[in-house]
């Protein structure tokens, strides 16, 4: 089944990025993990991912190749798109 059909469902992208964490949490609960987890740089991060994804340059285009996505009619909110 294709995702969506502007994009290869093969394609691969991964993302390992230090600076997501502002500390190493003492254990793994939700809160703990979150507490350390910088959410701006996460944002970037998944942005940065969606463009390599649909091969964009900038957030802007990258709209447009998602608009018609799956995830974009389910409620899922635009910003993870």
């Amino acid at each position: 089944m294709q995702i969506n059909p502007a994009i290869d469902n093969k394609r691969v992208i991964c993302c390992n990025d230090p600076k997501m964490l502002t500390s190493t949490p003492k254990d793994t609960s939700f809160t703990t993990t979150n507490a350390a987890v910088d959410p701006a740089v996460v944002a970037a991060n998944l942005d940065e991912m969606a463009m390599q994804l649909a091969q964009k340059t900038t957030a802007l285009k990258l709209g447009a190749r998602f608009s018609g996505s799956p995830r974009a009619r389910h409620g899922r909110p635009r910003e993870w798109l």
